[in-house]
């Protein structure tokens, strides 16, 4: 590869068909490519599009947000392994040993009667 360029011998009489073809499909494929993003989808202004619709989608998900928060809330509340996998690991569950947490307070209250 030569710049991003495929450079093949397509005289080779070793050479398969069937790679003469996929080489010859590809490099048509990235030529098409090329003239969508520079002569139509910039003289359209295709970007702007998107961003607009983009902008959009953020906008109606803000507008909705108590909808969002209950979803979520629901999921949390069912214990939805994938929005868990998602969480920061200080917002995921901690599990704690009950015995020794109230032995713990036990231990301070007793503390507190002797001062």
């Amino acid at each position: 590869m030569k710049c991003g360029i495929w450079v093949i011998n397509l005289a080779d009489p070793l050479r398969p068909p069937r790679e003469v073809v996929t080489f010859e499909v590809t490099n048509d494929i990235n030529a098409f490519e090329e003239y969508l993003r520079n002569g139509i989808f910039e003289a359209a202004g295709f970007e702007a599009y998107c961003i607009q619709e983009l902008r959009g989608l953020v906008d109606l998900f803000r507008e909705k947000k108590g909808t969002w928060t209950g979803i979520a809330m629901n999921e949390w509340l069912q214990e939805n392994p994938q929005l868990l996998a998602q969480l920061p690991s200080d917002l995921k569950s901690q599990e704690f040993n009950l015995e020794v947490s109230e032995r713990l307070r036990q231990l301070s209250i007793a503390l507190k009667r002797n001062r």
